[in-house]
């Protein structure tokens, strides 16, 4: 269990960080290493990092420019065939979710083909 927090925590540093300097594209990089270093569940350790980093980025974003975000949400809804505001949030944090918890099983693949290797030479 302390792993997958470690994983988590790690994994949404990392990623908010490439988010911010580097571009979003690059925040997944965040996921594999939390499922790299979670011992278990890597998926939800990958899941969990991009979640909480992208949440923590949006409720920044909302919190210091409101009224710039509730027109990017409402734009964006707009766009997506007239939906409600509110499905923007929860729509860009599945979209981190999503790939997070397979890119987060991936960095437990490596993992574990890493030992594997270590043990077997």
């Amino acid at each position: 269990m302390r792993s997958l927090f470690i994983g988590i925590l790690s994994g949404a540093v990392v990623a908010a960080g490439l988010h911010v300097g580097v571009g979003w594209v690059f925040s997944f990089a965040g996921a594999v290493l939390a499922g790299g270093l979670a011992t278990d569940r890597g998926w939800l350790a990958g899941l969990g990092a991009m979640v909480l980093s992208w949440g923590a980025l949006m409720t920044w974003s909302i919190s210091s420019a409101s009224a710039e975000s509730a027109i990017m949400m409402e734009t964006v809804a707009g766009l997506m065939g007239g939906m409600p505001a509110f499905i923007t949030p929860v729509a860009t944090l599945i979209i981190a979710a999503l790939p997070g918890a397979v890119l987060g099983s991936f960095g437990a693949g490596l993992r574990s083909h890493s030992q594997s290797e270590v043990v077997h030479s």
